[in-house]
């Protein structure tokens, strides 16, 4: 096999050398100097061992060599697969959330300021809208009064001031 690549080569190169003339190559200078230093460092210097290792014992360089090779493989693979189940998992969707403190209740006109709960997306069903929500919100501390979706993005609360009024300072 290699007699047979080896008159390949040859036959490739003179027919090379036929139609373009003899090609030489100079390195410049600071290359081969670069190449030098390279093989004085530790990375020659392993590059050598590596060189020597499979001189020595060629079946154990193979074994070896295919190990890694498969090793790289599968790294590949993997990293390749996970791009594409990351990919197809869906994109999460974010609603942010902003509230405006009400003022506190005005004395004259005995009216409560409501609590304004607005959202970024739409996030109320469409039968939702201008209904009295009974369960799923909860305040801390609880104040009693009735939660309306003004809009499928506003929500509103409003207190009931038989019962209680909103409390100076306090964080709900």
């Amino acid at each position: 096999m290699n007699q047979i690549l080896s008159r390949f080569i040859t036959f490739v190169s003179s027919i090379f050398q036929i139609l373009f003339g003899q090609i030489r190559y100079n390195p410049p200078t600071w290359l081969t100097k670069l190449v030098t230093i390279i093989q004085n460092s530790f990375l020659g210097k392993a590059f050598q061992k590596i060189q020597n290792f499979k001189k020595d014992q060629p079946q154990i360089y193979r074994r070896r060599s295919r190990i890694v090779f498969a090793g790289f493989i599968s790294v590949v693979l993997l990293s390749i697969l996970t791009k594409v189940y990351l990919d197809s998992r869906p994109i999460p969707d974010y609603v942010t959330i902003s509230t405006s403190a009400p003022s506190p209740t005005d004395p004259e006109t005995k009216k409560p300021q409501s609590l304004w709960v607005s959202f970024s997306k739409s996030v109320a069903r469409s039968e939702q809208l201008n209904q009295v929500l009974t369960s799923g919100l909860k305040m801390k501390p609880e104040l009693a009064g009735t939660w309306i979706w003004v809009t499928d993005k506003s929500l509103k609360f409003t207190p009931d001031l038989s019962k209680a009024d909103w409390a100076v300072g306090q964080d709900y």
